[in-house]
């Protein structure tokens, strides 16, 4: 299962099936009976830092984009597209109305 430091609402590893992405070499699992693609720019693996392979994205980086669409697409409804907690969220309740 892959992860990163920022939390998401969709998960690396949900983001990766819709993409169509194999989930071992999402998850940077190698062994020696995998075949791997060859060829120019065609590493199939993704590591977790950006140090690490600095050509391409990294989990972290895909998470924190993830994570700045998810707020946005929030800022925008007015609500979470997702179940999520909120700690300390404060509410609006409507005053009485006198009459």
């Amino acid at each position: 299962m892959a992860r990163a430091d920022t939390v998401t609402l969709l998960s690396l590893d949900r983001y990766a099936e819709i993409l169509g992405m194999d989930p071992r070499w999402f998850n940077t699992v190698s062994h020696a009976n995998l075949p791997v693609p060859t060829g120019p720019h065609c590493d199939p693996f993704w590591f977790q830092r950006e140090w690490q392979y600095v050509d391409y994205v990294s989990r972290e980086e895909l998470a924190r984009a993830i994570y700045q669409a998810e707020m946005m697409i929030a800022s925008s409804l007015g609500f979470f597209p997702a179940p999520n907690w909120v700690e300390a969220e404060t509410m609006r309740y409507p005053g009485q109305q006198v009459g």
